[in-house]
């Protein structure tokens, strides 16, 4: 919520009768209006010369602890000396604080951990400012820093590239958190001791509620899919499309296998909402069952770049904004919902030779540019003696397809939900942990290159299952010193209220980073731990 904070209060410093330069440091305890306090405590910051803390309340308000405080894990309390400001960013008062960490949305600060703790703090923390822990790729190009919520792998030592489940990713704050579910597509599986590994490979802390396996019985010949509304359903293998075009160009090679070759577009250089059509066929004529479309799909890196100029445009009153979306009286849109309105998602047409129109069927919508989504939608009115005609509609740039294939459905079911039977931090197996997991409200809380392995006891009873990872959390992308050095609100007020306008003004720019965003992205991920707790 963007909200109008008071003008800046101009200072003279006088000395015997001089004007002379003002200490940032010494200044900020005086200042009376939060935007001055906190335009001097990030430039203090930036040069070095002062950490911060500030608690992001409940009720609206700030309090501002700069130089040092003290928190008590075991109470959940914090004190220093501060100030503090109300809901409408007016000065109440300043001197010895304390804070309940109950009543703190978020804590944002500029002062590294000592160690990777799994309080409430630490889940609630965020940090900012920070370039010097950055690699050369973020420092070169900003908007393309590896970005990703919770990465989940089969095998410990698979790289990025075999991602098979990226968990909550719209949850980019308290207030936003969510379940995930992903289908781990994994072609045969058998009962007992199933291990999932869980990466965090990006500068940022999240923060896992719970984590659980979903399992299905399936026969030989059988696949099991969820819908955009997590139903699941048990399909006879895939009819690979006999046709499949975009524009003039024959793209059937692409879609027919899942192999991670995929089809993608470049984004319209004049207008980010440009949108593009692929028309497919299917040689499935006689069929009598229910019929769905399976799909294997991923985002580009548009929703990533966009998601970070909205950062930049934040500036140093990002940790304010992402307190703001999780208080209870925010109803208003977050930049995601607004994004999903303008960009959109994969919608699904079915054509009705009767009466020759195209029918949609539904959207299918998943944030983030990793994992491999693999979801089905159900058809409706297919009639039993013709080919199937589809046509899919989606936004240029935005989306990567690796494969579309006709599935018959046979039944709708319900998994079993799997609960985590050990949790290993840095190959040793942690009880604190796992109770963690199984409490429903703590979170285990995750820093930058930490990683995590969960096992799970699938029933014995059982040839094979099909698997899906259901996670819910949220997580907090850490500050960036170049965010705090291009604070530009009217430009996210455009994004916010005018962003048709701004997705054709920004078209330009995206296009320049389009050439070196792939490259930038991948090579900015974290592969080792940056809390010295953590450190091997």
């Amino acid at each position: 919520m963007l909200r109008t904070f008071a003008n800046k209060l101009i200072i003279t410093c006088i000395t015997v009768g001089l004007l002379s330069a003002c200490s940032p440091v010494r200044d900020m305890r005086f200042r009376a209006h939060y935007h001055d306090a906190n335009d001097l405590l990030y430039a203090a910051a930036i040069e070095g010369d002062l950490p911060y803390l500030k608690a992001h309340l409940n009720d609206g308000g700030i309090v501002l602890f700069s130089e040092s405080w003290d928190i008590d894990m075991q109470e959940e309390i914090v004190t220093g000396d501060g100030q503090h400001f109300d809901f409408n960013r007016r000065f109440v008062r300043d001197g010895e604080m304390t804070v309940f960490v109950d009543s703190v949305v978020i804590f944002e600060t500029n002062k590294m951990p000592k160690n990777n703790d799994q309080s409430r703090t630490a889940a609630l923390t965020v940090l900012g400012g920070l370039n010097t822990t950055l690699g050369i790729y973020c420092l070169a190009v900003p908007k393309a820093c590896f970005g990703s919520c919770p990465t989940f792998y089969l095998d410990d030592d698979q790289d990025i590239h075999y991602a098979r489940a990226e968990g909550f990713s719209n949850a980019i704050a308290p207030g936003l958190e969510y379940t995930d579910i992903d289908a781990l597509n994994i072609n045969m599986t058998t009962g007992g001791t199933f291990p999932l590994t869980m990466k965090n490979e990006a500068y940022e802390t999240h923060n896992v509620r719970s984590l659980n396996l979903l399992a299905v019985p399936r026969e030989e010949g059988q696949r099991v899919y969820h819908t955009h509304d997590d139903k699941f359903f048990i399909t006879r293998q895939g009819v690979e499309p006999a046709s499949a075009r975009s524009a003039n160009e024959d793209v059937t090679y692409l879609l027919k296998k899942d192999d991670q070759e995929e089809y993608f577009s470049l984004a319209d250089p004049d207008n980010l909402r440009s949108t593009e059509e692929i028309f497919l066929q299917f040689d499935i004529s006689g069929n009598t069952r229910e019929l769905g479309l399976i799909a294997g799909f991923r985002q580009s890196l548009m929703t990533t770049y966009l998601l970070y100029n909205a950062f930049d445009h934040m500036g140093n009153l990002y940790g304010d904004l992402l307190a703001a979306v999780s208080t209870a009286d925010y109803d208003a849109p977050t930049i995601a919902d607004v994004l999903y309105e303008q960009l959109g998602g994969i919608t699904v047409y079915l054509w009705n030779s009767h009466d020759r129109e195209w029918v949609c069927q539904g959207t299918w919508y998943e944030t983030g540019p990793i994992a491999i989504n693999h979801q089905l939608m159900l058809l409706d009115a297919v009639h039993p003696k013709e080919d199937i005609r589809i046509k899919l509609e989606m936004n240029r740039g935005m989306w990567r397809l690796d494969y579309l294939h006709l599935a018959e459905i046979i039944e709708e079911v319900t998994p079993l939900e799997i609960p985590v039977a050990r949790v290993s931090a840095n190959e040793k197996q942690d009880e604190d942990l796992l109770q963690i997991m199984l409490d429903g409200d703590a979170y285990l809380v995750s820093q930058p290159g930490d990683i995590y392995r969960f096992e799970f006891e699938l029933p014995p009873d059982h040839d094979d299952y099909e698997l899906f990872l259901s996670a819910r959390g949220f997580y907090m992308v850490w500050g960036r010193e170049e965010w705090q050095k291009e604070k530009d609100l009217y430009s996210l007020y455009m994004m916010r209220h005018h962003p048709g306008r701004y997705l054709k003004k920004h078209a330009q720019a995206y296009k320049e980073y389009e050439k070196v965003m792939e490259e930038a992205f991948w090579g900015s991920r974290v592969k080792h731990q940056i809390i010295s707790g953590h450190e091997k």
